[in-house]
């Protein structure tokens, strides 16, 4: 018996800074205080999006990595993965054309919404414009009659009689449909610093913000159009089971605020291949664990500097690992 092929959905944007992550993680939050059930994924090698939204989703987010990785792992992400979820909801990275280079569409969210045969949400920046949005929407649903641009969200938009210009032009003009205006709230806005917004291992995502996302997203946007847009794409397929028996090696995970840029699918092939999987802090605790290796993952350890070298025990129990052998 086949299993259901999960709903899929891709959030793109114009261009980078647009907005697409800030209303990824409200339509996360909003749709599950529907009690659904959205797996998250990110195109591109991401971490730091992808943090956010496995704290709004209550579950890890998966990056589609097209340059990398290749079509058809693409496909078998989100086939796994979304499994059972009432929406896959895909986040794009950069504009939605934007890839590894100026002349194709290689790296870039239109050609993963291609292989997914995945609809598109248009994340425009309307803060100063009105009937030139339609322009710039009409512009992305033809520049590539493949990829199915099906709707709209204006975001930074000014007030009541501001989105209904936006509306008013894309209706006139555009195929896509108008799914709703974000309105400009800095309250709503997510921190940055180098290298992009502050992660999700660092508390950003307060209570208090994701009840804020999720009211905005209720209120401004259409959230059962959007649900409408969604279409299977992808056949269903369950997520391979741990190897069964002792585990064939333990491997340290070091895990922190300063250690925390993993791809959660990484470390499901090591659970599936047999690794059980020890998380330990370099900036807190004393020593290593007792474990055949270690994986440092990436992060902003430079930001940790001094705590990082004032915990010795930590430092020589690594070094003494790496002298014995054991693989770091």
């Amino acid at each position: 018996m086949t299993a259901t092929a999960p709903p899929v959905l891709v959030l793109a944007g114009t261009a980078s800074s647009v907005g697409k992550t800030t209303i990824a993680l409200g339509l996360i939050e909003a749709l599950r205080a529907r009690n659904l059930v959205v797996q998250p994924f990110k195109v591109g090698p991401d971490f730091i999006d992808a943090s956010l939204h496995a704290v709004a989703a209550g579950r890890p987010s998966y990056s589609l990595d097209g340059w990398m990785c290749g079509r058809e792992q693409v496909i078998d992400t989100v086939a796994s993965r979304g499994a059972g979820a009432d929406l896959c909801l895909v986040e794009g990275v950069m504009g939605c054309f934007d890839g590894v280079d100026g002349v194709s569409e290689d790296g870039s969210t239109a050609q993963v919404a291609k292989w997914l045969d995945a609809p598109v949400v248009l994340v425009v920046d309307a803060g100063a414009q009105s009937r030139s949005a339609a322009a710039t929407v009409l512009g992305f649903e033809r520049f590539d009659p493949h990829v199915n641009v099906a709707g709209v969200i204006f975001n930074r938009v000014g007030g009541d009689l501001h989105a209904q210009w936006l509306a008013d032009a894309v209706r006139a003009t555009c195929r896509a449909r108008v799914l709703g205006a974000f309105r400009s709230d800095e309250a709503l806005a997510l921190p940055e610093r180098h290298l992009g917004l502050v992660t999700g291992a660092e508390g950003v995502l307060t209570e208090e913000r994701r009840r804020r996302l999720a009211e905005a997203c209720a209120r401004w946007l259409d959230l059962d159009a959007l649900r409408h847009l969604a279409r299977p794409s992808v056949p269903a397929r369950a997520s391979r089971p741990p190897a069964p028996g002792a585990p064939r090696a333990r491997i340290g995970i070091a895990r922190d605020v300063a250690f925390q840029f993993y791809y959660p699918e990484n470390l499901d092939l090591l659970r599936e291949a047999g690794a059980e999987l020890i998380s330990w802090s370099p900036l807190d605790d004393p020593v290593p664990p007792d474990v055949d290796g270690l994986y440092l993952g990436g992060g902003y350890p430079e930001l940790h500097a001094a705590r990082l070298s004032a915990n010795r025990a930590a430092l020589d129990g690594v070094r003494k690992m790496a002298e014995a052998g054991r693989p770091v």
